[in-house]
């Protein structure tokens, strides 16, 4: 199906109503939502819940505790509300039933955020008062929460992944124990990259065994990586948005002898099968 010029005005037309929706950080509109909601549960065949309301998605599950629940997430669903808006009118026949339930999940959507259905009982989450992003609408923020809630509790995030808060800041909270204690292999990377490869391996006692052009060739002893390994600490030669260029670290073998042998070896080739590719391209 091919669009129609209007049509596809409409879309860009959603797409900014949405998104402006969706990182709304103004106070949820709280009868809207709950008249939203209470319609909710009228068409389910369910009495109007008692709302509660709380300044943090944190309170809130606190409050909801082992519960069952169906946690929904008013704004948040803002992907597939833009698209029922676009196809309601003259691309999808929806019934009467579908559309009454569809258009309130709409309403709530455009006047709260995270909420938690119970029998008889509606837990609310206030919105956040602040959102952070980057370039590619990630959740980012490497000097506080990214998402923070008017209790103060925040969401924690770099380049999108979510990291304990001793990683963001500037407070000196990165140490090599409570990285390398850290199960996930993203949260270890961006911690590392906050602290700098060249400080964290002077932390760890690593040893710089050689240079080359591709990078630095350390020696990395079996306490800190489960057993000795070779690390190479290379420079990408892809700049960030930012223009910068990202440094990262590569473990390997321990029979790594350079820098370029490790990064060969990590394509699964010879550093002299590695050179030739380079030098082609």
């Amino acid at each position: 199906m091919e669009l129609t010029p209007e049509q596809q005005l409409r879309i860009e037309s959603l797409k900014e109503k949405w998104l402006k929706v969706s990182l709304s950080t103004e106070p949820s509109d709280r009868p809207r939502a709950e008249k939203a909601i209470t319609e909710l549960y009228r068409l389910s065949g369910k009495p109007a819940p008692v709302f509660e309301w709380y300044d943090s998605t944190k309170l809130a599950k606190l409050a909801v505790g082992t519960r069952p629940n169906n946690a929904l997430y008013g704004q948040f669903e803002a992907y597939w509300l833009a698209y029922y808006e676009f196809v309601k009118d003259d691309i999808v026949t929806f019934s009467a039933e579908d559309s009454a339930f569809l258009d309130q999940f709409v309403e709530v959507g455009l006047s709260t955020a995270w909420y938690w259905s119970l029998e008889g009982l509606c837990i609310m989450a206030e919105r956040p008062i602040e959102i952070h992003l980057d370039e590619d609408n990630n959740l980012h923020n490497t000097d506080g929460a990214a998402m923070l809630f008017r209790d103060g509790t925040g969401v924690y995030s770099i380049d999108g992944f979510d990291v304990p808060k001793w990683v963001v800041g500037k407070d000196g909270g990165i140490t090599v124990e409570k990285i390398m204690a850290h199960d996930n292999i993203d949260v270890r990377r961006l911690a590392i990259e906050r602290m700098g490869w060249t400080a964290f391996l002077e932390n760890i006692g690593a040893e710089s065994l050689s240079s080359d052009s591709f990078g630095d060739l350390y020696q990395v002893d079996a306490e800190w990586w489960g057993e000795e390994r070779k690390l190479a600490v290379v420079t990408n030669g892809s700049p960030e948005r930012d223009g910068t260029l990202r440094k990262y670290g590569l473990p390997g073998p321990n029979e790594m002898t350079s820098a370029g042998e490790l990064v060969a070896w990590s394509y699964g080739l010879t550093l002299d099968e590695y050179s030739k590719l380079e030098r082609r391209t």
